[in-house]
């Protein structure tokens, strides 16, 4: 394991919260960019794009 690896992993699992939270937020705070984000699932559930999608939810 290289000395920058831990420093780098805990980053990226910062970056990666505050992006989750801020895109959750919006997502529950503005129906218009909630109505295309369903749209965009729906789209990909119907093409079977997002079966493991699904799969990994469910766990």
């Amino acid at each position: 394991m290289t000395a920058n690896l831990p420093a780098a992993a805990i980053s990226a699992i910062v970056g990666a919260m505050q992006t989750h939270q801020s895109m959750a937020t919006r997502l529950l705070s503005d129906d218009l960019t909630r109505e295309l984000f369903l749209d965009v699932v729906y789209e990909m559930l119907k093409k079977d794009l997002g079966g493991d999608l699904l799969t990994a939810a469910r766990r």
